[in-house]
């Protein structure tokens, strides 16, 4: 860090390394590189988001909701069936693994309404990661308040990519084709 460097520009510095990421950041890569420590780094990051910056955290680090500079987004509905991580992970790699970002999911349940999950699954590598997370926390799949039913937001870098995820979730029957 510039002696000197007040905390509005370290928050500016932060967005900058987090607009020039490939990916996730972690906090302590962001505390070393503007020369503070890591809680400084997050209390940044509540400021910044408080003011309207798209920051997203997720299990690999911080980074900018629209990192993902797809072309293509669209939202998914998709059903498990049966509601397991096994399923889930099928449909999250049948995205990923043709060129997709799942940047959110959501639930509609009859009890709490719209539920809207961020997420950044950009690789198997992410996918591995959150489902380890899910399974450590013993959470249980958002999906189990629907029995199943749940919408994923996908980008990709163009129309041929969201066409092959759309076959692929198609073709392991976890897309709910609309009537």
């Amino acid at each position: 860090m510039a002696k000197g460097m007040n905390g509005t520009e370290r928050r500016m510095q932060i967005l900058t390394i987090l607009k020039n990421a490939d990916g996730p950041v972690t906090g302590r890569t962001l505390a070393k590189a503007v020369g503070v420590a890591r809680q400084i780094v997050v209390g940044d990051v509540a400021l910044l988001r408080s003011s309207g910056a798209p920051i997203m955290s997720s299990a690999r680090g911080y980074a900018l909701e629209v990192y993902s500079t797809g072309n293509e987004r669209r939202c998914l509905t998709c059903r498990l069936n049966p509601v397991t991580v096994e399923q889930l992970q099928e449909e999250l790699d049948a995205v990923v693994d043709n060129g997709g970002a799942i940047t959110g999911v959501s639930i509609h349940s009859k009890v709490y309404g719209l539920v809207r999950v961020k997420l950044v699954l950009r690789s198997r590598r992410d996918v591995r990661l959150h489902l380890q997370k899910l399974e450590k926390s013993q959470t249980p799949l958002l999906s189990t308040l629907t029995a199943g039913l749940h919408t994923l937001t996908v980008e990709t870098q163009n129309p041929e990519e969201m066409e092959d995820i759309i076959a692929g979730l198609k073709e392991s029957g976890l897309l709910v084709e609309k009537e």
